[in-house]
């Protein structure tokens, strides 16, 4: 009798990487697809990508389609667990901070099509992704290893208009400064 998981059926880490790029290459990437695709799914592939180490465009992409519905993040979802031997941090910050960009920069693309009508100023979008960040850094802040510029790297690439009250942001910064001392 043949074993119900024989190695014929069991895909390889290759064969995976390969799916993996397949899908998301062929993930739409324009506004109007907007909420056509989970979030939640968005940052699974996200993380099955760093698993596996997929190709650096294939990252790429992924991040770029998160930033575009940031806002519909949670969390839980921001916490990518770092990977890499090389990144001493317990969640990959760099990731993160590069989806906030891509967020930002829809966000800007936005409002000079003027598709937004505010200009940036007090978006509902904006908003939610200001205290989605402030969140995570106050989750990340308790990382002994996490460096201050990154941390602060990361605190002021949201403008102003992002945060109504700074009482999120300050918490962060008072974790961070006792796990430091």
């Amino acid at each position: 009798m043949k074993p119900s998981t024989s190695l014929s059926t069991i895909a390889s880490k290759a064969e995976l990487k390969e799916l993996l790029e397949t899908i998301v290459t062929n993930l739409p990437l324009e506004k109007s697809s907007r909420s056509s695709i989970a979030t939640r799914f968005l940052f699974r592939l996200l993380r099955t990508t760093n698993i596996l180490n997929a190709f650096e465009a294939c990252r790429a992409a992924l991040e770029k389609k998160i930033g575009l519905q940031l806002e519909q993040a949670t969390l839980d979802d921001l916490l990518i667990p770092s990977y890499s031997y090389l990144n001493e941090t317990l969640y990959d910050v760099d990731c993160v901070e590069r989806i906030l960009s891509h967020f930002l920069d829809g966000l800007q693309e936005t409002n000079q099509t003027g598709e937004d009508g505010d200009n940036g100023v007090r978006s509902p979008a904006l908003m939610l992704v200001g205290k989605l960040i402030d969140g995570y850094l106050s989750e990340i802040a308790s990382d002994a290893n996490l460096k201050p510029d990154k941390f602060y790297h990361l605190a002021i690439l949201l403008p102003d208009q992002a945060r109504l009250f700074d009482d999120g942001l300050y918490r962060a910064v008072d974790v961070y400064l006792k796990v430091q001392l």
